[in-house]
């Protein structure tokens, strides 16, 4: 029930789209080749992908890459990326059991006391607070390398998802997916599968992966970057002047000429 709302989720519905966008491109490449002796048509390995991912959509990116055909080539770009080392040797293996019929029950019984005791005034306190425009200005302030950039449409866009119904109930199983599934990179033991995506990632041919980080970021720290550079040292990391942890909302055009700079030539075997 978790799936949906997690990274793997995310990632299935990304590579779907993704993999739509790059059939569509293939078929418009074949139909407007002129048939003519010695052409050759094109193919799907002749594409390349950059692919973006920010915070804790750093994880749904990788997952994507995973997916992939492996003759692709990718160019992956990770914004201030939440990506956090194991803490333990736990395995897939070791957390899933098949439960009892009564272990089962209980569960079931859990789970629905647990969407009326807790779940309904969560969902209120939720709207109550994280629908308010403020409190999206505020924690753009917070986030950002200067709070003064911060305008009251940049609020009003962040708020946007939550005048929708039912995204409440969204965020809870995001992060009940986020704690609680269990699947080969998460093993609910402080996402010690972050590491192992990003090596089996980097293990892809014709794949590249760099970082970006802003030097003010106050929610991912230089820490926690440091750490992943430090054990995948082939990775490039670009640190943006002045910045936190939005780089391509607070400064745009920074952002853009740091990613072109890092972008491959079109002759550049990745």
């Amino acid at each position: 029930a978790l799936l949906p709302y997690g990274s793997a989720g995310s990632a299935a519905i990304g590579s779907a789209l993704l993999q739509q966008s790059l059939s569509n491109d293939t078929t418009t490449k074949a139909t407007s080749t002129t048939s003519t002796p010695g052409t050759s048509t094109p193919n799907n390995n002749s594409n390349a992908v950059a692919l973006f991912g920010h915070s804790m959509g750093s994880i749904a990116t990788l997952r994507m890459a995973l997916s992939l055909p492996k003759e692709t080539r990718k160019f992956i770009v990770l914004v201030a990326p939440a990506l956090l080392p194991g803490k333990s040797n736990v395995t897939v293996s070791d957390r899933v059991q098949k439960p009892s019929p009564y272990k089962l029950q209980l569960e079931v019984f859990i789970s629905a006391l647990r969407r009326v005791i807790l779940d309904v005034p969560l969902q209120y306190f939720l709207r109550r607070l994280v629908g308010q425009r403020d409190f999206w200005k505020n924690g753009l302030r917070l986030a950002w390398g200067d709070p003064k950039l911060v305008s009251e449409s940049d609020a009003l866009r962040f708020q946007w998802p939550s005048i929708g119904r039912g995204w409440e109930k969204g965020l809870l199983a995001f992060t009940r997916a986020k704690l609680f599934a269990v699947d080969k990179y998460n093993t609910g033991n402080g996402d010690e599968g972050d590491f192992a995506l990003l090596r089996d990632v980097l293990a892809l041919p014709h794949t590249s992966v760099c970082i970006l980080h802003g030097d003010k970021d106050t929610v991912i720290s230089s820490k926690m970057i440091q750490s992943i550079v430090q054990t995948f040292p082939q990775i490039p990391l670009v640190q943006l002047q002045g910045q936190g942890h939005d780089p391509f909302e607070e400064q745009i055009d920074t952002f853009v000429s740091a990613v072109l700079a890092l972008l491959p030539s079109h002759d550049d075997e990745i």
